[in-house]
């Protein structure tokens, strides 16, 4: 079995799968999501194909995650 997101999700992870992470920066910091999938790659050590939505907010954002392989 495949543990690739699929073709028709635009290569994002299935929703059923993610679970979310709370960052404390947001548009205040001058953060945008391309900054964020930036710094969850080279810092958290995550795949481009293991980030889901982001919503970056005010002073903070939220970014669904699908779990790493075991």
């Amino acid at each position: 079995m495949s543990q690739r997101p699929s073709q028709a999700t635009g290569g994002r992870p299935s929703s059923s799968r993610l679970g979310e992470v709370f960052l404390t920066v947001g548009t205040k910091d001058r953060a945008s999501a391309k900054d964020l999938v930036g710094a969850l790659i080279k810092e958290a050590g995550l795949e481009k194909g293991q980030i889901g939505k982001i919503d970056v907010r005010e002073r903070f954002s939220l970014v669904e995650v699908a779990p790493g392989p075991r």
